[in-house]
C-alpha cells in the first residue's frame, strides 16, 4: 500500500519538504508508532518506525521528527484499517 509523507500536521501547519531539513545529513532522528486491536485475545498489533537523517542545527531535528510523527501515525492507522478489515472477513474480530 503507497503511502506519501503528509505535507501538513495536525493542527494544519505546513511542514518542510524532506530536502529542506537535509542540511549537512550529520544527524539521525528515529521515531516509531504502534496500535493494538484486540477483541478477547483475537486481533493484531502495528508498529511502524521511521529514521530521517537531517541537519543538526535545531530546527531541522524539530522538522524531522514531526514530518516522521505525522507520516508513522498516519501510516500505523491505515494499516490499522485494512487489519481491523481482514480480520472481522476472517470471523476474528467483532465489526
Amino acid at each position: 500500500m503507497p503511502h506519501q509523507i503528509p505535507t501538513n500536521d495536525d493542527d494544519g501547519q505546513a511542514l518542510p519538504k524532506m530536502g529542506q531539513i537535509l542540511g549537512d545529513g550529520k544527524a539521525k532522528s528515529s521515531v516509531a508508532y504502534s496500535l493494538s486491536m484486540k477483541d478477547y485475545g483475537n486481533g493484531g498489533d502495528v508498529h511502524v518506525s521511521l529514521a530521517l537523517t537531517h541537519g543538526q542545527d535545531e530546527a531541522s531535528a524539530y522538522w524531522a521528527q514531526r514530518i516522521a510523527f505525522c507520516t508513522v501515525r498516519s501510516l500505523a492507522f491505515d494499516i490499522q484499517a485494512d487489519m481491523k478489515h481482514r480480520l472481522v472477513a476472517q470471523g476474528l474480530l467483532k465489526p
